[in-house]
């Protein structure tokens, strides 16, 4: 149960919060509505696509690069003691 001690810690109220969303999605929906030029909203979707494709793309990367390394520390782990062959 939160006190008046922890409602004054939070620095926005869940209203005011969803207020905002609600503006922020509202602004987001009128840069991207076709009304206004449809050269500019066909740009801006391209612009999303590729942010959406470049994080993808970084995504993918650091995930090969950590399925590398572990890949190479298994080969170093699995490697058995060698013994005097004599």
């Amino acid at each position: 149960m939160l006190t008046t001690k922890h409602a004054a810690a939070i620095p926005n109220p869940p209203e005011q919060a969803n207020k905002e969303e609600a503006v922020r999605t509202a602004e987001h929906i009128e840069r991207l509505s076709p009304e206004r030029d449809p050269r500019e909203a066909a740009r801006a979707a391209a612009r999303a696509a590729a942010q959406e494709n470049a994080h993808d793309a970084a995504k993918h990367a650091t995930r090969d690069i950590r399925r590398e390394r572990r890949r190479k520390e298994e080969k170093r782990r699995i490697k058995p003691p060698r013994k005097n062959t004599k």
